[in-house]
C-alpha cells in the first residue's frame, strides 16, 4: 500500500499526463479516490460541496482531459506531513507554455491508499488569467451561482436545521440586510438587533468578576472590559470582537467573552477598538496591539493568548504576527471565521454570499468603510503574508460562510509555514455561529470543541 505522500505524487503525475492529452489517465486518476470523496475545488461548480462518487470524479476528469492544458507541468513540489498521519499538505507550482505559472496548495486526507477528502487552494483567477480562460471561468461561476429569480437564493439542504429556521425567521421579519444607510445607522441597528435578541429573560453567564477600565490606546484612552473566570487556570486572553471593523462593541460581545473566560479559565480583556469609517485602518490594529501589550504588562504571570471573531479574528491574526519574537507575543491564537483575503475573490464569497446572513454586499460595504485609501496595505492580505513564527492557532470556519475558503486557506498557510494549527471546519454552520449562544445545538457543540482546542494550545 502506498504512503500518503506516494499517493499524492502519483496522483499529480497522472493529472499532468491527462492535461497533456493522455486520456488513458482518466481511470488512473479516478482510481486514487475513494468510492465517495469530499472535494472542494475553486473551479468546481459553486455551492455546497457534497460527497462526490468516484464515477462523478471520473466524468469530471474526462471533461478536463478533453479541454486539456498542453504543455502543463508541475514544479517545486513540496510535501508537508502533519500530526495526523492521514493528512498531507502538498505545495507546488503549475507552469505552462508561454511562461505562465500558478501556485497551489492541496490538503489531502488519504486513508488506506485512497483520497477521502481534498481541499484545493489554487490561485484560480491567476490560473485563468495565465491560460486565457477568464471568460470561461466567469461564465462557469455565473451559471453555478445564479439564484432562482423568482424564489431568491436557495439554501443548501446540508444547512443546520436550527440555523435554517433562524434564517427563515430573519427573512420573514425583513430585518436584513444589516447594512442600511450610514455606518453609524448600521452600527445602531446592529446593536439594537443584538441586544433585542437576548430578550427580557436573558441571564448572562456567571463569571467571578467584570470590570470596565480605560487603558493607553493607539490614540488616547481605550475602553476595555476585564472578565475574571469562575475557575481560574492562570491565563489571559485579549479578545477582539467581530463586526466588519464597523459595528460591535463591549456590550454586543459580552456573552461571548464570558463564555471564553469560563471555558478557557482565563482573564479576558475585551478591547473596544476604534471603528471605521471614523477611524480607518490601521486604527483598529493599533488598538488591538495596545490591548495585547496592556494584557501582557498587567498580567505578566499568566499565559497569554489572543482571540477574535470575524473582523476581530483578522485583527487578532495581524496583531499576533506583528509581535512575533517580542514580550507581547501570545502563546496561542484563536481565529473564528477570519477574513484573510480583502479582495473577496474566494469562491465561497460567491457561493455563500447571499441568503446566509452575512452577504457579499455587506462585506464590500464594510471593507470600503474600513480600508478606503489603504487597500494596498500588505498586512490586510494575510494569504500573501509571511506567517512563519506565528503562534500556534485554532482556526474555526463555517460551511455556509462567505469567508469559509479564506479561513481554510489561512489555516493551510500557517501549517505550510510550520505553525501548529488545529483547523475546525463547521459543517452546516453560518457566519457568526460562535456568538449565537443557544441558537443551534451543533454550534454550541462546536464552540465547546473550539475552546477546548484553544485551551490545549495555551497549556500552562
Amino acid at each position: 500500500m502506498h504512503t500518503p505522500e506516494e499517493t499524492f505524487r502519483a496522483m499529480l503525475d497522472a493529472a499532468v499526463r491527462l492535461q497533456n492529452g493522455d486520456q488513458s489517465q482518466v481511470d488512473e486518476l479516478a482510481g486514487f479516490y475513494a468510492e465517495e470523496t469530499n472535494v472542494r475545488h475553486p473551479l468546481a461548480p459553486l455551492g455546497d460541496t457534497p460527497l462526490l462518487s468516484r464515477e462523478a470524479l471520473r466524468q469530471h476528469f474526462a471533461a478536463a482531459g478533453q479541454a486539456g492544458l498542453p504543455g502543463l507541468r508541475i514544479e517545486d513540489i513540496r510535501v508537508h506531513h502533519t500530526a495526523d498521519p492521514e493528512v498531507v499538505i502538498g505545495e507546488f507550482i503549475y507552469r505552462g507554455d508561454g511562461g505562465w505559472s500558478a501556485p497551489n496548495i492541496i490538503v489531502f486526507r488519504i486513508r488506506d491508499g485512497l483520497i477521502v477528502e481534498s481541499r484545493d487552494y489554487i490561485d484560480h483567477l491567476g490560473l485563468a488569467r495565465a491560460t486565457n480562460m477568464v471568460d470561461a471561468l466567469c461564465a462557469q461561476l455565473t451559471t453555478a451561482a445564479a439564484p432562482d429569480a423568482q424564489r431568491g437564493p436557495q439554501l443548501a439542504p446540508q444547512l443546520d436545521p436550527q440555523f435554517a429556521e433562524v434564517l427563515a425567521r430573519v427573512a420573514a421579519a425583513g430585518v436584513m440586510p444589516l447594512v442600511r444607510g450610514t455606518a453609524q445607522e448600521t452600527r445602531e441597528r446592529h446593536r439594537a438587533l443584538t441586544m433585542a435578541r437576548r430578550g427580557p429573560e436573558f441571564v448572562p453567564e456567571t463569571v467571578a468578576e467584570v470590570r470596565d477600565e480605560r487603558i493607553p490606546g493607539g490614540a488616547g484612552e481605550l475602553p476595555v472590559r476585564v472578565y475574571v473566570p469562575a475557575h481560574d487556570r492562570g491565563r489571559v486572553v485579549t479578545y477582539l470582537h467581530g463586526g466588519g471593523f464597523v459595528v460591535g462593541d463591549l456590550d454586543t460581545h459580552d456573552p461571548v467573552c464570558r463564555r471564553v473566560a469560563n471555558a478557557v479559565g482565563a482573564v479576558v480583556v475585551s478591547v473596544d477598538y476604534r471603528l471605521a469609517p471614523e477611524h480607518r485602518h490601521p486604527a483598529a490594529v493599533d488598538d488591538a496591539l495596545a490591548g495585547l501589550a496592556w494584557s501582557a504588562r498587567t498580567f505578566p504571570q499568566r499565559v497569554p493568548g489572543i482571540a477574535g471573531d470575524s473582523a476581530g479574528a483578522t485583527l487578532a491574526a495581524i496583531a499576533a504576527l506583528a509581535v512575533r519574537g517580542t514580550p507581547d507575543a501570545p502563546a496561542a491564537q484563536l481565529l473564528l471565521y477570519p477574513q484573510t483575503d480583502p479582495t473577496l475573490s474566494q469562491p465561497s464569497v460567491q457561493a455563500n454570499g447571499e441568503g446566509y446572513l452575512l452577504t457579499r454586499t455587506e462585506l464590500e460595504a464594510f471593507n470600503g468603510w474600513y480600508r478606503s485609501g489603504t487597500s494596498a496595505d500588505a498586512s490586510l492580505a494575510l494569504l500573501d503574508t509571511d506567517v512563519a513564527g506565528a503562534p500556534p492557532a485554532v482556526v474555526a470556519t463555517a460551511q455556509f460562510d462567505p469567508l469559509r475558503d479564506e479561513g481554510d486557506a489561512y489555516a493551510a498557510r500557517l501549517a505550510v509555514a510550520g505553525v501548529p494549527v488545529r483547523h475546525l471546519p463547521g459543517p452546516g454552520l453560518i457566519h457568526g455561529w460562535f456568538a449565537m449562544l443557544g441558537v443551534s445545538a451543533a454550534a454550541d457543540a462546536q464552540a465547546v470543541a473550539v475552546l477546548s482546542a484553544f485551551g490545549e494550545l495555551l497549556g500552562g
